[in-house]
């Protein structure tokens, strides 16, 4: 779902391009840098019976409470560096945690704690690398289409688009 991460934050960076690219990047796999933080601190990790589930212990890092904070926190923290992009490095962390429901097993929470858990992949089955797809299409072609109409991408947009095409390609291979 990388792919599908980095091209939310390259449509999310098309709807306000003075917001710096790499902040939007950064924040869309923010939550992944947090659970690996916290895999090494021995907070998180997989669950016992990963290898049949595919389940992870990610009560703190992919729960909807703690996407909500690390959102904040990251918005607020970049408040200097990036003016005005606030609701965007918001959106770009958040929108991790949405993408994820979708293509992860019942393994994310609303809080820590919570005795329910949350993902659809089992729903979706093979429809969910259908849903990636679609989702890194259409956002490549709504950065590709706002960058070509605006020269406040620079040139390097073409790259972008390229970098994520190949990781997308790379899930499918996968």
């Amino acid at each position: 779902m990388y792919a599908g991460h980095f091209a939310t934050a390259l449509a999310l960076k098309a709807a306000r391009p003075s917001v710096p690219t790499w902040t939007v990047l950064l924040g869309s796999g923010l939550l992944d840098v947090a659970f690996g933080a916290l895999v090494i601190a021995g907070v998180e990790g997989g669950a016992p019976d990963y290898a049949q589930s595919h389940r992870l212990l990610i009560p703190w890092s992919h729960s909807l409470l703690g996407a909500v904070v690390l959102a904040g926190l990251y918005a607020l923290a970049l408040r200097k560096r990036a003016p005005g992009a606030g609701p965007v490095l918001f959106a770009a962390v958040l929108s991790h945690w949405l993408l994820d429901l979708a293509v992860h097993p019942a393994d994310m929470q609303l809080w820590p704690g919570d005795a329910r858990a949350y993902g659809f992949v089992r729903l979706f089955g093979p429809v969910s690398g259908w849903f990636e797809t679609a989702l890194v299409l259409a956002a490549l072609g709504y950065y590709a289409w706002r960058a070509r109409h605006s020269a406040a991408f620079g040139r390097h947009w073409a790259g972008a688009c390229t970098v994520v095409a190949a990781l997308w390609m790379l899930g499918l291979a996968a």
